[in-house]
């Protein structure tokens, strides 16, 4: 239901006179990163989408029924690098992960990251056989937990290489500045819920 609704949203996105329809993206965290992981796979719209806060790996089969159920279904048809490749060679793919977020790597031995990386290897060559090997790569930060990292600079950067920034630069993106989430929050009252509401994770988000 998640990712039809999402489907139903570039519907209305292509409806729009003030819409480049041919520069369509998805980006999202946690649950959101994992609709996100559907969204590249199935709607050929997309030329750009991030995943974040997800792994590419059987680890997250165990997670919460509306995530693992669908998963594990997939899983029986296909390889993650097969369920990845769906998104080559028309989706510039960025998958963004902080590498101590025990969120999703449970265990904190690194499984969920090693798995996805070696599904972005073994995805890759379907980006490449149409010269698009740019088009795919990963992204983590050391001892960032779970966070929301389509909002960092390198996501920024990953936007402009393959949507475009019209009116912005690359450079000028590079020079915007950056603040702490959780000096922010604290400034603006928000309060966060107890879990991620860390220095690990969203407290330490840039």
């Amino acid at each position: 239901k998640l990712v039809y609704d999402t489907m139903r949203g570039l519907d209305f996105l292509e409806s729009r006179a003030d819409v480049d329809s041919s520069r369509l993206g998805v980006a999202g965290n946690s649950l959101g990163g994992c609709k996100a992981t559907w969204m590249a796979a199935l709607d050929t719209r997309l030329r750009m989408a991030i995943v974040s806060g997800w792994a590419y790996d059987d680890v997250v089969v165990a997670s919460k029924p509306c995530q693992g159920q669908p998963i594990a279904r997939m899983r029986e048809m296909c390889s993650w690098a097969e369920f990845m490749a769906l998104a080559a060679p028309h989706c510039a793919l960025l998958v963004m992960n902080g590498a101590a977020d025990v969120i999703i790597d449970k265990t904190g031995d690194g499984r969920a990251w090693r798995g996805t990386r070696e599904t972005v290897a073994a995805a890759h060559p379907a980006w490449a056989a149409h010269g698009a090997e740019d088009r795919l790569a990963c992204w983590f930060q050391p001892g960032g937990g779970h966070r929301p990292y389509p909002a960092a600079p390198a996501a920024l950067e990953w936007l402009h290489r393959h949507l475009g920034t019209p009116g912005w630069t690359l450079e000028q993106i590079r020079a915007l500045p950056t603040l702490n989430y959780g000096q922010w929050a604290d400034a603006h009252g928000v309060t966060f819920e107890a879990l991620y509401g860390t220095p690990l994770h969203l407290r330490g988000a840039q």
